[in-house]
């Protein structure tokens, strides 16, 4: 892989988890990890994975809230994905 992909990489997944940890919102985010087409869509499905999942992050306490373990999971399961980036 190139150096150039390793660091896009490396920042999508810090980007990300400031988004999980609620220190940065979604749209700043797909704002920062833009390329020059304005698209994070690179090709790299390990990229696009967790984007798609923050995108579609189900709710998980109000009436169509998924509940909190549940929750739990569905980020957990980003979490993983930003530790695979991180490597």
């Amino acid at each position: 892989m190139k150096r150039r992909e390793v660091e896009y990489r490396q920042r999508v997944a810090e980007l990300a988890k400031q988004v999980c940890d609620g220190q940065l919102n979604f749209f700043a985010f797909l704002s920062e990890v833009a390329g020059k087409e304005n698209t994070y869509e690179i090709g790299d499905d390990e990229v696009n994975e967790p984007i798609d999942l923050l995108e579609h992050e189900p709710a998980k306490d109000d009436i169509f809230g998924i509940g909190e373990t549940k929750h739990q999971e569905y980020m957990q399961r980003i979490y993983e994905l930003i530790a695979r980036l991180q490597t």
